[in-house]
């Protein structure tokens, strides 16, 4: 992203009640299997979600503000979990982000998000949309410290 670039943020996430309840239902059950597992994470909760779009570039970002003063400039490493569909809304689909750092234990971030978004079709789109590659990412903690995070490859990993 250029430092001179257009945002908008028109592809906001409203989390009402409902879906504040499903997540929280699909954390407890991660929890659960990691425990089954032998394994822990701390689970952190996001006040909103949103997916930002670098009008310049169509670039998208996946932004979160997380209820948490860890400074996310301490990241090492982004995993995401396969992508579920989200039952409330066809248009939206969800996944877990798990946040490796220096902390024993890692950081489990519940994300719903828009798989596409409209773009400014600087390259010739059929639909008018951008595929969300869940590649940009910006976190922000209750301090409202930004950390922007690049995720350069993925790799499948079987359990």
């Amino acid at each position: 992203m250029s430092a001179n670039s257009t945002q908008t943020n028109s592809n906001s996430v409203q989390v009402d009640e409902q879906a504040r309840t499903w997540i929280q239902g699909k954390v407890e059950e991660e929890l659960k299997r990691l425990e089954s597992i032998g394994a822990k994470a701390v689970p952190l909760t996001a006040k909103n979600y949103s997916v930002i779009l670098d009008e310049n570039t169509d670039t998208v970002m996946n932004r979160i503000e997380l209820k948490t003063s860890f400074d996310f400039n301490h990241v090492h490493q982004i995993l995401l979990s396969p992508v579920q569909p989200y039952p409330y809304n066809s248009n939206l689909k969800f996944l877990y982000l798990v946040i490796l750092t220096s902390l024993p234990h890692p950081m489990l971030i519940p994300y719903l998000f828009a798989p596409k978004v409209v773009g400014k079709n600087l390259l010739p789109r059929a639909d008018g949309l951008i595929e969300n590659t869940l590649k940009r990412w910006i976190f922000i903690n209750e301090k409202l410290q930004r950390a922007d995070h690049v995720v350069r490859e993925f790799q499948d990993v079987e359990a």
